[in-house]
């Protein structure tokens, strides 16, 4: 929650996720038992794009993922243990099918002779960031372990059951595509940065090929209200977009949605931002000055399974490997 600006550059630890479209229909199958699920979200309102793959009811066979590349949607399916596949059937649109029938569904492979892992390619075309996508992931899986379940039919697990048989929906808001380096990267930040941002944020080792470049001056905010940094030190920190499923554990937040939307809906002073992102993200109290207060009621009205759209600014989290401030860029990530 907001904060007073505090000149000392004091900033908090962060968090990411983004809520999805809940669809309505009621959850009428049974769920995995504790021990078969390890928590798969089936993406509705969860932090991340991984969920698990429910076989007979009650199984643990592995993972359902789906990620994006501003081209193509990928659905994964990874087994786990001594659990193979040999057919896959996939459903994915904007509707729900006429049938829960993995046969008709419009992507499926069969005869696969027990792989462990398969992904099926589907183009966006039309599918915009911010659709929601409904997604039914069947497979026909085969315990092999001795005195295993032998073969058995598989969901990927979601938030809604269907009402004529076990299984679920997931559902999958497309997000911003953000090509962002893996590696550790060298960056400084330089404070003040006029009425544009409360900090300007450079990098070097970055490379060729990603949507972040070398030496660039990146507009950047506090998320960390209780680390200090220093302006114009080099640091070494690893970059993520700040709807990635794959944040680390300490990054994830159920309000980077609001932070996204306040970068896109900005009021007021560099100061009111900062402590209007501090409000959601950071640690800080609600702020005093009425244009942070007009941010913060207008991201709380509307800003709820915000994504960025094209031309649209998403926030890219900046983690530092030293105990220093984590800060978020302004970066332009494909839509």
């Amino acid at each position: 929650m907001g904060a007073v600006l505090v000149s000392s550059l004091l900033f908090a630890g962060c968090g990411g996720g983004s809520a999805a479209t809940e669809a309505g229909q009621p959850l009428v199958s049974p769920k995995p038992s504790p021990e078969a699920a390890r928590g798969g979200t089936g993406f509705d309102g969860g932090d991340s794009n991984v969920t698990d793959l429910i076989a007979g009811q009650n199984h643990d066979a592995g993972d359902i993922t789906v990620t994006n590349d501003g081209d193509n949607l990928f659905i994964t399916y990874t087994l786990e243990g001594d659990w193979t596949m040999s057919e896959a059937h996939l459903y994915v649109g904007t509707t729900y099918p006429k049938k829960n029938a993995p046969g008709q569904f419009p992507y499926k492979v069969s005869d696969l002779g027990g792989v462990t892992e398969y992904t099926f390619t589907v183009p966006l075309g039309d599918w915009d960031c911010g659709t929601d996508l409904i997604i039914a992931a069947h497979a026909v899986v085969t315990d092999g372990a001795v005195g295993g379940f032998g073969e058995q039919t598989g969901w990927g697990f979601g938030p809604e059951g269907f009402t004529n048989k076990w299984g679920w929906y997931m559902h999958y808001t497309i997000d911003p595509y953000c090509p962002l380096p893996t590696n550790t990267l060298n960056f400084k930040v330089q404070h003040p940065n006029g009425p544009i941002s409360y900090f300007l944020s450079t990098f070097t080792g970055i490379g060729a090929g990603f949507g972040i470049a070398d030496n660039t001056g990146y507009p950047g905010w506090c998320v960390d209200l209780f680390h200090n940094i220093t302006p114009g030190t080099t640091y070494q920190a690893k970059v993520y977009s700040s709807y990635d499923g794959a944040l680390p554990g300490d990054l994830q937040d159920s309000d980077w949605d609001m932070v996204n939307y306040l970068l896109n809906n900005k009021q007021g002073s560099r100061d009111d931002i900062q402590n209007a992102i501090w409000y959601f993200i950071g640690g800080g109290a609600y702020p005093s000055d009425p244009d942070a207060q007009a941010m913060i009621a207008d991201a709380l009205a509307n800003g709820e399974g915000f994504v960025p759209g094209a031309g649209q600014i998403t926030a890219v989290v900046v983690d530092p490997v030293q105990n220093v401030q984590v800060t978020i860029i302004e970066f332009e990530c494909e839509c």
